[in-house]
This record gives structure tokens, sequence and C-alpha cells, in this order.
């Protein structure tokens, strides 16, 4: 299986998470709109093994955002069941679809969303993004 590989730096990327301080990413995550879910591996040593977090995006669409494992933790269903957790929460809120960008380039994620029920809708080009944005939304 081939990888791509995308080198983020705070120079090519500087809104990326990876080098958001602390007080910023938690800005972004501790709002009442936004939906955090997370894995851990044992409840007692809170070894925290996966992540996403879901918010409005506009009626009747939420965005999937940051959903990671990890790397231990990696094809073995955990980021599936992240993303049902997800589907699920936003269905509760009342969202009709599920929204998300991605790497256009790395084909084995857009693949990997595609088994998932997501579909390309767009493709666009940010001028502060070292790689183009391709948009997929999911059905709920």
């Amino acid at each position: 299986m081939s990888r791509y590989v995308v080198h983020l730096t705070p120079a090519n990327c500087p809104g990326s998470p990876a080098f958001l301080p602390d007080a910023t990413f938690a800005q972004q995550f501790c709002r009442p709109d936004v939906i955090c879910i997370a894995a851990f591996a044992q409840a007692k040593t809170q070894e925290l093994v996966g992540f996403v977090a879901i918010w409005p995006l506009k009626r009747g669409t939420y965005e999937l955002t940051r959903l990671c494992t990890a790397p231990a933790y990696r094809h073995k269903g955990l980021g599936q069941r992240l993303l049902a957790a997800s589907k699920a929460a936003a269905r509760q809120q009342g969202a009709k679809w599920l929204h998300i960008g991605v790497i256009n380039e790395n084909r084995p994620l857009k693949q990997w969303y595609a088994a998932q029920g997501f579909r390309e809708t767009t493709q666009k080009v940010i001028a502060d993004l070292p790689f183009t944005v391709c948009e997929m939304t999911c059905r709920l």
C-alpha cells in the first residue's frame, strides 16, 4: 500500500492544530456547540488513543474534524468507531449531512472516507495550505 506523507511545518501550514498553542486549540473545542468524542485505551490509565470533534457548519450539516488515532491503534477499526459515534451524535442534533475537508493528494484517506459513505463535492486551493482541500459529504 502506498503512503501519502505531507510534511506540514509551522511555516507552510501555520493554522494546523499540530502547531497551535494549547490555549488556542482549547478555544476551538471548548465551546457549547462542539461535540468531542475521545477514545481511551483503559479508563484508569486515561491513555488517549483516538479523538474526533464535530460542530454545526450550517443548517442540517455538521463538520467533522480532527479524526485521529494513535499509531498503535490504527487499522483496528477505531477510526470507524469514532466516525460512527460522530454520525450518531450529529443525527441526535438533527443533522442530515456530515462534511469533512481532507488532503486531496492523500488518495488512501479519500478512499477510506468514500468507503464510509462520503462523496467528494468540491476541491479548493487555500493559499495558506501546501495541499489542495477535498471537501466530502456523507448523508446521515
